[in-house]
């Protein structure tokens, strides 16, 4: 499929809202906006706005592979590396467009796997062990030095 370069087959987006900032069907709409706008009516998504919890979130999860000239939306859209920026940047320009709030700065990273971030929520991850431990150690530190001592006290 696609460019054969890839073994994934659908990508996920999580687009969250301030709590009591919109109601399900305004999100869907915004979720739906968003959607148009990035895949262009050329690849299968499905749309699933949620309550669940305190904010209403959409999850989108889209085919990883465009049905109109079948090359993969890695090939065609990360080529520069950038598609995280580009969905927020989308995903922020249509919430200022309805009066919503947007986190204005925000790191830009590659984002997580869904495998990380279940990691991470579990506290599996090596990245938030390492997180617990040098938490764990600054409280026990009474200066720098120390703190870089008991560090690898801790290895």
């Amino acid at each position: 499929m696609g460019t054969r370069r890839t073994t994934i087959l659908a990508q996920h987006l999580v687009q969250s809202f301030l709590p009591g900032e919109v109601t399900p069907e305004q999100a869907h709409l915004i979720g739906l906006e968003l959607c148009e706008k990035l895949l262009s009516n050329s690849y299968q998504f499905v749309l699933a706005t949620h309550t669940d919890h305190e904010h209403i979130h959409n999850h989108i999860i889209f085919n990883e592979v465009d049905f109109v000239n079948y090359l993969s939306f890695e090939y065609q859209e990360k080529r520069g590396g950038k598609i995280f920026e580009k969905i927020q940047n989308l995903s922020d320009d249509i919430c200022r467009k309805y009066n919503l709030s947007v986190i204005e700065n925000p790191e830009h990273g590659r984002g997580k796997s869904h495998y990380e971030w279940e990691l991470n929520k579990s506290g599996q991850s090596w990245k938030s062990q390492l997180k617990n431990i040098i938490d764990e150690t600054v409280t026990e530190s009474a200066s720098f030095d120390d703190f870089l001592s008991k560090l690898k006290e801790k290895k």
